[in-house]
């Protein structure tokens, strides 16, 4: 069983998406990773790397702390 940060949501992540109608595989590019990464990460099958959160937080425009807390306590 997983817990933690890893199986918590990405909501801000999809929200970006859906509000500007953008498949997953390029969101994963305009953040410059695979899209089975970003996948993994937003299922909660893989933990996302810091570099990796910084450079989401920089393109959808939240804190990289606001991803972390979301992760932490499960809001969303």
């Amino acid at each position: 069983m997983r817990s933690g940060f890893s199986n918590a949501p990405r909501p801000s992540q999809r929200a970006y998406c859906v509000e500007r109608g953008m498949s997953q595989e390029a969101f994963a590019d305009l953040v410059g990773v695979h899209r089975t990464y970003m996948g993994g990460g937003e299922r909660g099958e893989r933990n996302l790397t810091l570099p990796s959160l910084e450079r989401i937080h920089e393109v959808i425009g939240v804190q990289a702390i606001e991803l972390l807390m979301v992760g932490l306590i499960g809001l969303g």
